[in-house]
């Protein structure tokens, strides 16, 4: 995630921030303007499908698509509704190191993965020293029990 496909992604969670929202509406064109004028990346709206989609790809972003149908009964297109994922909100937090991002990260890990945030969340892992003399501890017990079945 380098260049401006990273710059798509931070404007985007910057539209969602600045709204407080879970996802951005702007349209393509408007997001071209904003990655010109902030991020100085000028690209054009194919260049942006193209980021996009490789984004979605890769699983970063999530697109839902708006519709609804007007009391005429014909369909009304808007624009789509573009989440960043967990994993996404993560990777962008260790690039930039931005707070927002890594609390928009464990939001999402609590709402959609609770069993995953208890697990972990338990107690935490022991460092190497700890592990060192676990496995010291194992190999002397592992002693006494053979000592034991002679």
């Amino acid at each position: 995630m380098i260049g401006t496909k990273f710059k798509t992604m931070s404007t985007i969670a910057r539209i969602i921030e600045k709204y407080q929202g879970n996802y951005c509406t702007a349209s393509q064109e408007k997001l071209c303007e904003l990655l010109g004028k902030y991020q100085g990346a000028d690209i054009g709206t194919r260049t942006l499908r193209y980021h996009l989609r490789n984004l979605r790809a890769t699983g970063l972003i999530k697109s839902i698509r708006r519709t609804h149908r007007n009391p005429n009964g014909t369909l009304c297109l808007r624009t789509s509704a573009i989440c960043i994922t967990c994993w996404g909100y993560e990777q962008l937090y260790k690039i930039t190191r931005y707070q927002y991002f890594k609390i928009m990260a464990d939001k999402l890990k609590k709402k959609y993965y609770p069993k995953l945030v208890k697990i972990f969340n338990k107690k935490p892992l022991p460092d190497a020293k700890d592990l060192m003399e676990l496995r010291r501890r194992s190999k002397e017990k592992i002693k006494e029990i053979l000592a034991q079945m002679k």
